[in-house]
């Protein structure tokens, strides 16, 4: 079993605006929460505003670490408790792309989905995975 990666994979630019918008959300919920947490006007946007900023600036600072490793023989990806493998291939099975996701092509020929999919993924490690992987199915 090779230990060294067939590829890292990054994060999507796609994260700092995902991050941004849950930070303002947070905000706004704390708001309803905290009875004492009272803003009006420029206060309140002021304030969301900075918590958006704050969202969107911890999503700049995951993008360049890796998230996930696709291996010669399992998907890993970083979990709470440290590198798990949910998707691992078996005797006849190989790495495909189908749709806009990479997925293990059984040897019966069915399809098993992993947590890498196109929108999640860094645009220059998704071509490398399209320049590595077949594709299957409609693209």
């Amino acid at each position: 079993m090779n230990e060294s990666p067939l590829l890292k994979l990054r994060f999507s630019v796609w994260l700092m605006p995902v991050c941004g918008a849950l930070f303002a959300l947070v905000a706004l919920v704390m708001m309803l929460i905290v009875p004492d947490l009272t803003f009006e006007g420029l206060a309140l946007l002021g304030f969301v505003g900075a918590l958006s900023l704050a969202g969107v600036l911890l999503g700049a600072l995951m993008l360049p670490f890796t998230w996930m490793r696709l291996m010669e023989d399992r998907v890993m990806y970083r979990g709470r408790n440290g590198w798990e493998a949910p998707v691992r291939l078996e005797a006849g099975d190989r790495w495909v792309i189908a749709g806009n996701a990479v997925c293990a092509q059984r040897a019966d020929g069915t399809l098993t989905k992993t947590p890498i999919a196109k929108w999640n993924t860094a645009k220059r490690d998704w071509r490398r995975l399209q320049s590595l992987l077949p594709a299957v199915g409609d693209r």
